[in-house]
This record gives structure tokens, C-alpha cells and sequence, in this order.
């Protein structure tokens, strides 16, 4: 896999049908029907989803030059978007692109990096080193989902 910069002109929609897929394919294993429509739909809302892919740091991780995975950091505290299409899961696709995320944080000085993970995220996060730090409720189109809000302390890089 090769990690580069999320480029919008041409990520956008690939982003937007891996994100959709991944939920579509994951999802139903922790969520119920209405549950998982609506939270993949967030991925057809290109116009939604563009100025967000375009803040903080962007990283898209392809095979062959197919996008396959996808992470963000922004502001360089918060971690959003770690997802990885589902025909490519646990091959740690998406935890190299954290890795990349976690040393930009660093580098910036960030003293943490907070996330909001779902039922499915959580144990991913967990191994990272990340720990609960609230359960929440969240109502999204007027469906509810429960998320953990997690938060992993770092020692930021030395300066050299």
C-alpha cells in the first residue's frame, strides 16, 4: 500500500463509495438496518463530505492507485475518517495510516488525539493505545447511535 495526500479532485468520489461500502459491509455486525442507512449515506452526500476530507491532513492509502483506505487529522488533535474498504480489512491498511497520523499530531505538539469512535472502531482504537473517555449518545436524521469518545495521551516528537 502506498500512503499519499488526499487529492480532491479526484479522491472525492472513490472516498465517498469506500466509505459508504465499508459501513454497508461492517455495520450490520453492531448496528440495526435503519442504523447503518443512515450512517452510510453520509457517504453519497459528496457536498457534505468535500469541505471536510479537504481540512487538517488527508491521507489515502491505495493498492494499485485504487484508494483502499483513508484517514484525517484535523485539527492535529482529533482524529476522523479511519476507514478501510471492507475486502481489505485487518491486513493493517488503516493502521499504517494512523501511524502517519499519530506522527504528524506529534511533530505539531499535539499533547493528545481525540476520536469518536463507534462500537465497531473502539477495539481498534483500544489497541492504539486510546481509552474511553465518554460514552455518547448521538442522533444523527433522527436515529440514534451510541459512540464512545476516546482519547490517547502523546509525548510529542523531539525536536532534532
Amino acid at each position: 500500500m502506498q500512503i499519499r495526500a488526499y487529492q480532491p479532485s479526484t479522491d472525492l468520489p472513490a472516498l465517498g463509495a469506500l466509505y459508504r461500502q465499508t459501513v454497508l459491509a461492517i455495520g450490520p455486525q453492531h448496528y440495526s438496518p435503519q442504523q447503518v442507512s443512515v450512517w452510510a449515506s453520509y457517504g453519497d452526500d459528496l457536498d457534505a463530505i468535500a469541505p471536510r476530507l479537504s481540512q487538517g491532513i488527508t491521507l489515502v492509502g491505495t493498492v494499485d492507485d485504487q484508494p483502499i483506505a483513508f484517514g484525517q487529522l484535523a485539527p492535529a488533535d482529533y482524529l476522523a475518517f479511519l476507514y478501510c474498504h471492507s475486502d481489505h480489512c485487518r491486513r493493517g491498511y488503516a493502521s499504517a495510516i494512523y501511524d502517519v497520523l499519530e506522527s504528524h499530531a506529534r511533530q505539531a505538539g499535539s499533547a493528545q488525539i481525540t476520536t469518536h469512535a463507534s462500537v465497531f472502531s473502539r477495539p481498534v482504537f483500544a489497541r492504539k493505545g486510546f481509552e474511553v473517555v465518554e460514552i455518547e449518545q448521538a442522533n444523527v436524521k433522527d436515529v440514534h447511535f451510541e459512540r464512545y469518545i476516546m482519547r490517547k495521551t502523546l509525548i510529542p516528537a523531539r525536536a532534532e
